[in-house]
């Protein structure tokens, strides 16, 4: 596996990686991994969507260039989608994104509250950093705020500096007894920043 400086705006970027499939198998992580060439072309360049390539090569392996948001530099993974129904499938979700807009969302965690939901899921404060959610696109604290409101449950994926990983997160709001409360307190800003 190679790994080679890259910028780029423009990528696939992870949202999901499904249990027991190639892309989990090869580590793509999800909110922090972008997809942006496969086989040596730029997604950007190719006329063929990429899902479209993936369904094209079951049981062939490709050449992705990953690019890692919180490393930001690219690597080299040699992946082989998985055959279902006669169609290749690595087994991720995708959502086509900028880059400087996902640095943007990018949510520090300053504070969780001890008799909280937060620290119930294990969240550590200074440590822990919101990178996304598959069940809403969250641009914003507010945005995360007003889905905690109105769901008793908030799935996030969280990246922690002392792990360098991401994982996944459910938070029990308590909605609608108590109005979406999380029990944690986030920042967002330069002062703020994963590095």
């Amino acid at each position: 596996m190679g790994i080679f400086e890259s910028k780029f705006n423009q990528g696939h970027r992870i949202i999901e990686v499904y249990e027991g499939f190639p892309a989990e198998e090869v580590k793509l992580q999800p909110f922090i991994d972008f997809i942006v060439a496969v086989n040596g072309t730029k997604l950007i360049d190719s006329t063929i969507p990429f899902n479209d390539i993936v369904k094209l090569n079951a049981n062939c392996e490709l050449t992705l260039e990953v690019y890692n948001l919180i490393e930001e530099k690219s690597r080299e993974i040699k992946v082989t989608p998985r055959t279902i129904d006669g169609e290749g499938v690595l087994g991720v979700a995708l959502r086509y994104e900028n880059s400087i807009q996902a640095w943007s969302e990018t949510l520090h965690i300053t504070k969780v509250l001890d008799d909280g939901p937060a620290k119930e899921v294990g969240l550590v404060a200074n440590e822990d950093f919101i990178v996304g959610s598959k069940d809403f696109d969250m641009e914003s604290i507010d945005e995360l705020e007003e889905y905690a409101e109105t769901n008793p449950y908030v799935n996030l994926y969280v990246y922690s500096n002392a792990t360098k990983s991401v994982r996944s997160v459910t938070i029990n709001t308590g909605y609608p007894e108590k109005k979406g409360r999380l029990g944690l307190e986030i920042a967002i800003g330069a002062l703020h920043s994963i590095k």
